[in-house]
């Protein structure tokens, strides 16, 4: 389409109609990161896993938009909290497929440019 505050209305419209299409809200959450709306896009993904709970690329995928999230979020509580919820999206995606590895990654991305949170001072 090229407009996507267009096709977002036009989703958005149609999931008023239809709330149990999975791939609509998936390309809805498509849409909305393009755009940088994090929070609807994982909102949309959220609601994917509402109508399909064991899709482990939705749980992966879901993994990545909350660690980009993070990025963003300046909040220190905020961020940690995405972090943590990330690294639960990716692993539930590997125990539902053990050889996936896009979750495998995930947890390896978090886990290497996970902010350190604890002090290193001794006491």
């Amino acid at each position: 389409m090229g407009k996507p505050a267009e096709a977002i209305k036009a989703l958005v419209e149609l999931l008023e109609l239809i709330p149990t299409d999975a791939e609509s809200w998936a390309e809805l959450s498509d849409l909305y990161f393009s755009q940088n709306a994090y929070g609807q896009a994982i909102y949309s993904l959220e609601e994917v896993l509402l109508i399909t709970p064991n899709a482990w690329n939705i749980h992966a995928r879901l993994g990545e938009l909350l660690y980009i999230s993070s990025e963003s979020n300046q909040a220190e509580g905020t961020q940690l909290k995405q972090l943590t919820e990330s690294v639960r999206r990716f692993s539930r995606s590997i125990e539902l497929c053990d050889n996936y590895l896009r979750g495998f990654y995930g947890l390896k991305l978090v886990g290497y440019n996970q902010p350190p949170y604890y002090s290193t001072t001794s006491h």
